[in-house]
């Protein structure tokens, strides 16, 4: 068979949380939406990087509903119109794939990739799935692994039959079996096998033999990810699975189909490669002082070895640390030791218990009209820098317990109370009376920015009856 033809489509998998970045990572806006290298998220660069695979309009995002907005803003900065699949709830890799495989024709061919994987060899990797294409044309599933340098405990395994030694740049190998994220003893012993490698979780493959996989492996999954899709609606660019998808088994593509697969090959990957999944696999990619420290932002180090900071506002600074991690953020503070990474998810659930809002969500709250943040609260008041793009609003609302006085610092603003419409210029202000209809809308050509003080009973922002919405957002907020 001929594969001159044959047009790869890249699906992007960027519905996860990244709990083990936390608390750069949250639920709220997770670490595949945060700018962590050259200024440009590892979705930004995840599109870049398979846009020489593929026209970039044919690219897919296979995303969480609740950040259609994020993905909104990437592409309008982006230039460029990419189908966005949306999931009401994440239901792991095994259900996200099956919806993308639905969703296409039969033949297409598919690379599956995570989103929050740095690979900064674009032509090598290029080069590398596209050396592929004949096999996955075949009716192959094949995946991708790199030669492990440690052993480690937070990655899967993949065995192959008779590696080849000879250093011939793209190899395919018959997989033998996989391996689950070992224990500590285990992956030392499998760093002494020439068989193994690290699974970096990429995928190609014909839509029909990944459907033809699941429904043999895990029908259950198949039939419930298939009622949603068969329900789906469009809404332009993007495609909302029904809620129906919901009910799918949460398991890895991996447990539920591929370690049963026997039309299955591994492609060994020979670039630079880092799942940045928790702070060690960043600090990795970061350069190092002569006493092997790390940072990011404004961090300084007196006395101190093999230590990271990541502080994206106040100075930190380390004195007389070994093997530590410090990361400070606006409203929370991590340290813990190097070899904790795996151990950090535990931490969110357990700020989760204690109802710590912090364990979800950022001080800067993203909206789909702009943002904001908190930048003060305590007893019955709260303070907020809000930000409402050119040309947004936000949505006609009231409120049941509370009252807003909002004061223009920059930009033109008109705005709804009551039956009143008025503007402000900068340095102007109003009142917004408890129960009060309203709307703040941004006329002008560049960012409106409000500075909003909350007075009353209750300042929670489920406090917010939506009359009308731009965006299709419930009427009652969250």
């Amino acid at each position: 068979m001929s594969t001159e033809n044959l047009v790869i489509r890249p699906v992007i998998l960027c519905g996860g949380v990244g709990t083990r970045l936390w608390p750069i990572s949250r639920k709220t806006l997770p670490k595949q939406f945060i700018p962590l290298f050259d200024g440009k998220s590892l979705l930004e660069q995840s599109i870049e990087r398979v846009a020489s695979l593929s026209n970039q309009n044919d690219i897919i995002c296979l995303a969480n509903l609740e950040h259609k907005f994020l993905l909104d803003d990437l592409f309008k900065k982006l230039g460029i119109s990419i189908t966005g699949i949306l999931e009401p709830s994440s239901r792991n890799t095994a259900a996200a794939i099956t919806a993308a495989a639905l969703n296409v024709p039969s033949d297409q061919l598919l690379l599956f990739m995570p989103s929050d994987h740095y690979l900064p060899d674009k032509e090598l990797f290029t080069k590398t799935i596209k050396n592929c294409i004949n096999d996955a044309s075949q009716g192959f599933i094949i995946t991708f692994g790199v030669v492990p340098n440690q052993p480690h405990t937070g990655y899967g395994y993949i065995n192959v039959d008779n590696r080849d030694k000879e250093e011939d740049l793209f190899q395919i190998y018959p997989v033998k079996r996989f391996i689950e994220k070992p224990e500590l003893k285990k992956a030392i012993e499998l760093m002494g096998s020439e068989n193994v490698f690290w699974n970096i979780g990429m995928i190609l493959a014909r839509a029909d033999k990944l459907l033809e996989s699941v429904s043999t492996f895990a029908p259950d999954i198949f039939s419930t990810v298939k009622e949603s899709v068969d329900k789906q609606k469009k809404n332009g660019t993007y495609i909302e699975l029904d809620k129906a998808y919901s009910k799918s088994v949460s398991l890895s593509l991996d447990y539920a189909v591929l370690e049963h697969e026997k039309k299955i090959k591994m492609c060994q990957y020979k670039g630079a490669w880092s799942d940045i999944g928790n702070w060690s696999s960043l600090a990795q990619n970061i350069k190092s002082d002569n006493n092997n420290n790390k940072k990011v932002g404004n961090g300084y180090f007196y006395n101190s070895s093999s230590t990271f900071i990541y502080a994206d506002k106040r100075p930190v600074v380390a004195l007389g640390l070994k093997d530590i991690v410090i990361v400070d953020t606006k409203d929370a503070v991590l340290v813990k030791e190097k070899n904790e990474s795996e151990s950090v998810k535990d931490v969110v659930e357990l700020l989760k218990e204690h109802n710590i809002p912090e364990a979800d969500t950022h001080r800067n709250i993203h909206r789909p009209w702009g943002g904001y943040d908190v930048i003060d609260e305590g007893y019955n008041y709260k303070v907020k820098n809000i930000f409402v793009n050119p040309g947004s609003s936000i949505s006609l609302q009231y409120h049941e317990h509370r009252a807003e006085h909002w004061v223009v610092i920059r930009g033109f603003a008109e705005i709804l109370c009551g039956e009143e419409v008025f503007q402000l210029r900068e340095n102007e202000s109003t009142f917004i009376p408890k129960g009060i209809k309203h709307r703040l809308t941004n006329i002008g050509e560049n960012i409106l920015q409000i500075l909003e003080v909350q007075s009353g009973e209750y300042l929670g922002e489920d406090d917010i009856f939506r009359l009308e919405d731009s965006f299709g957002r419930a009427m009652k907020s969250p």
